[in-house]
């Protein structure tokens, strides 16, 4: 009878796809399962439970999540919702709702994180500021910048722009020059109205209500005198005048209805027409639109001119702290889909990826060194890349997630698929993700059917490990953002989902249980427990005597014995998980099931050596780490039964008092009997009613085949 062993010592490849089924001589199969569900793979390569959730806030449905760093340590929640509002979770000043102003376009806009604010852009709105005041206070409203951006000087002599001298309304007359409200006019170059623009036309349509104008005081083109700039903003237009109003602090001057100039530009941004991407990078705000690209000046958020200088523009000289213009070069591409730093200033278009560079790749980039590299052809999706040690963006279908790897022979950043080993995973499509760099490196990608997919990666983030977590209770996932609210260095950083209804829920600690102290006992006459007389309900803390105390009743301190204590919620919350066919308040419910699924790869070695099998009967031995003991069941795939078979011959261990200690180490094996002609696939059904953590560290199969034909 042929015997063989297979022994599969760790899962640092993950869940692999169906298509390495035959590639059992791989590095991938031999170290990957078909399936990984509410298991994280660790990076020395034990397959771990996933932690548990806890409801943060009930929403509505469709809102959108963002996590927003106050400081180390210290983060707010928020949550655009359909309704024209954010709520925003304070850890300072609690739960505040703010009507926003962006309406349903909450699924649409880009945002940076300027300091103690948020810039907020859409093509449809003037870009906004959510900001954050030093006692926790929150406000938003339309971000003011300064003079600009412009679109391009006009030269065309037959449309100068000059002051209307009389009519009403007329500006007013001040010390600095005419402000206030008043009538432009545009003329030909005879000097005269009768030509002007008409009522249609490109030029027309572009003195739109709203736009800024900046023009160039100029007596006459050979005798200009004092070179000053004004600034005024478009109320109304009819056939012949343009009713505006001054800008107070770049007035015409006293005798501005002499002058008429053909040296005038249009504001870049206007209804409609605002840019919809945004980046922060050496200190400048960038932002996008149509292939076109504004940054303001350095260190000063909120101007940006002057610009690249253009003809008869000569007392607005621009130095290397000056705004910036630019247009992309990349004639394939129509729409910038996001932008983000990450050594230079990555731009994702649907014609690929460039960056924005000075002199060289990493150098500064001033009006007088900027300069557009192509990068590569990949098209881009608008989901939002996140950075690790490296850039991780997502395609345009939505089906791969690459990684940007600088490639010194080429000089530039270039794709890496890092999804190849389980395309399937993906087919579903990618919605959003967020990558954890502390305690373990891990991307975290929201798919469109609701699951998430986590990847667990090495240090240097060559490696990958893809598995999958579906939350409780039919719960579909959104969105996905991370906040480090650990006081500790490196900061430990926590993932928060938004699902489907609107509710943002928080994922436990994915590393250690969380403890008050080194010891697991808290006696009653400790901090804070030293209340004698109080009664504490059982929804916050939990009575510890080796056993949990879940009965609903609450519980009075001065009952406690010497050998009870009380011990915080939170100390158990971060391994209690639950199947979706329970549905308690949350996963962190006491007692809540934990289910977890692995699907191990068909036997193909076997199947390779045979075209045909019966009687076959495999040995599954499984080793794993855990503080308490469990209920398996394995059975075969497709036919996941009711009740829990305990495994056999399992040894427990005493892990001890102190959780400090590392758990004891078990060991259980299950014999199994098939006779399928076809390679078969075993599937664990992890069943776990006890909160404790978890790890399996390795599996081996003794397969004997009984007859060959």
């Amino acid at each position: 009878m042929p015997k063989f062993t297979i022994n599969q010592t760790n899962f640092s490849a993950g869940q692999i796809s169906k298509h390495l089924a035959g590639r059992y001589d791989s590095k991938e199969y031999l170290e990957g399962a078909l399936e990984l569900t509410n298991l994280i793979v660790r990076p020395e390569g034990g397959a771990v439970r996933r932690p548990g959730t806890k409801n943060i806030y009930n929403g509505i449905a469709g809102s959108r999540g963002i996590g927003f760093q106050i400081e180390a340590g210290k983060a707010a929640k928020m949550l655009f919702q359909p309704d024209n509002t954010v709520v925003i979770l304070d850890p300072d000043s609690g739960t505040q709702t703010l009507t926003t102003g962006i309406g349903t376009r909450i699924h649409a806009f880009d945002y940076a994180k300027v300091r103690s604010s948020l810039i907020i852009v859409d093509r449809t709105f003037t870009p906004k500021e959510l900001k954050r005041a030093s006692n926790g206070t929150w406000s938003i409203a339309d971000w003011v910048f300064k003079d600009g951006p412009w679109e391009d000087l006009n030269l065309n002599p037959a449309y100068k722009l000059k002051p209307r001298s009389a009519g009403s309304p007329h500006f007013s007359a001040s010390d600095d020059g005419y402000t206030g409200t008043g009538l432009l006019e545009i003329v030909n170059k005879a000097g005269n109205a009768n030509n002007w623009i008409g009522t249609s036309g490109a030029l027309f349509d572009a003195f739109s209500a709203g736009r800024k104008i900046r023009f160039r005081q100029v007596n006459t083109q050979s005798n200009p005198i004092e070179e000053k700039w004004a600034v005024m903003t478009i109320n109304s237009k009819n056939t012949t005048d343009v009713n505006v109003t001054v800008d107070p602090e770049y007035p015409i001057l006293l005798v501005g209805t002499n002058h008429q100039s053909k040296n005038w530009r249009l504001n870049a941004w206007y209804a409609n027409n605002y840019p919809d991407r945004v980046a922060l990078h050496q200190d400048r705000l960038w932002f996008f639109r149509d292939g076109w690209s504004w940054a303001t000046m350095g260190s000063n958020l909120d101007t940006f001119s002057p610009s690249i200088p253009s003809l008869n523009d000569d007392t607005y000289q621009v130095t290397n702290d000056s705004g910036i213009a630019i247009e992309g070069i990349n004639p394939t591409s129509t729409t910038t889909e996001w932008a983000i730093s990450y050594q230079a200033l990555h731009v994702g278009t649907d014609g690929g990826g460039q960056i924005i560079q000075g002199q060289s790749t990493y150098s500064a980039i001033t009006p007088s060194t900027v300069s557009i590299a192509r990068q590569h052809g990949l098209p881009c999706s608008s989901i939002k890349p996140v950075i690790g040690r490296y850039l991780y963006l997502v395609d345009a279908a939505k089906r791969r997630i690459f990684r940007l790897e600088y490639e010194y022979l080429y000089n530039s950043f270039l794709p890496k698929d890092i999804s190849e080993t389980n395309h399937t995973m993906f087919d579903v499509g990618i919605l959003d993700m967020e990558m954890v760099n502390y305690p373990w490196k891990m991307l975290w990608v929201v798919l469109e059917d609701g699951s998430i997919a986590v990847c667990t990666m090495d240090d240097e983030e060559k490696n990958f490990a893809w598995s999958k977590i579906v939350l409780a209770n039919n719960l579909e996932a959104r969105y996905i953002f991370k906040t480090s609210e650990d006081w500790a260095f490196p900061s430990k950083e926590y993932v928060h989902i938004v699902d489907e209804s609107g509710d943002i829920v928080r994922f436990g600690d994915i590393e250690t249980r969380a403890a008050e102290s080194i010891t697991r006992w808290q006696y009653r006459t400790t901090f804070p427990y030293g209340q004698t007389g109080v009664i504490y309900d059982t929804d916050e803390y939990l009575l510890d005597n080796l056993t949990e105390y879940s009965s609903g009743v609450s519980f009075n301190l001065a009952t406690l014995t010497a050998t009870q204590a009380l011990v915080v919620k939170e100390t158990y919350a971060n391994y209690l998980t639950k199947s979706e066919t329970i549905t308690p308040a949350n996963d962190y419910q006491v007692g809540a099931s934990f289910y977890a699924s692995m699907r191990l790869k068909p036997l193909d070695y076997v199947q390779s050596q045979t075209s045909n099998k019966k009687d076959l009967k495999a040995i599954t031995r499984l080793f794993f780490n855990l503080v308490d003991s469990l209920d398996f069941q394995v059975v075969e795939e497709g036919t996941i039964t009711e009740g829990a078979v305990i495994w056999s011959d399992v040894k427990i261990g005493n892990a001890g008092d102190n959780i400090t200690i590392p758990p004891a180490l078990f060991t259980g094996e299950k014999e199994h009997k098939y006779t399928s002609r076809e390679s078969f696939a075993p599937v664990l059904n992890i069943r776990q009613t006890k909160n404790t953590p978890l790890q399996i560290n390795s599996i081996s199969y003794e397969v004997n085949i009984n007859e060959i034909k």
